[in-house]
């Protein structure tokens, strides 16, 4: 069903409805779900600049920051609906 979805993209599609639901549901709990989602995105930035760029310990692609940020994206736009 989702051969067409690379297996690096869909782990970072995962990661990012991952961290995104805690991050959102932790900052829901304190009504302000936008700080959570911000969080949520600077920790797969993070990932990606400090992580695989700066360390050099995975290998840096900005179309993995934006696989882990679109769960992130939709996760918020649930939320707030």
């Amino acid at each position: 069903m989702l051969d067409w979805i690379e297996a690096d993209k869909l782990k970072h599609i995962v990661a990012g409805f991952i961290v995104g639901a805690v991050c959102i549901a932790i900052g829901g709990h304190f009504d302000d779900a936008l700080v959570g989602a911000y969080i949520a995105v600077t920790i797969v930035a993070a990932k990606e600049i400090l992580w695989d760029y700066l360390l050099g310990k995975g290998n840096f692609e900005v179309l993995d920051f934006i696989a882990s940020v679109i769960p992130i994206i939709i996760l918020f736009i649930f939320y707030i609906l």
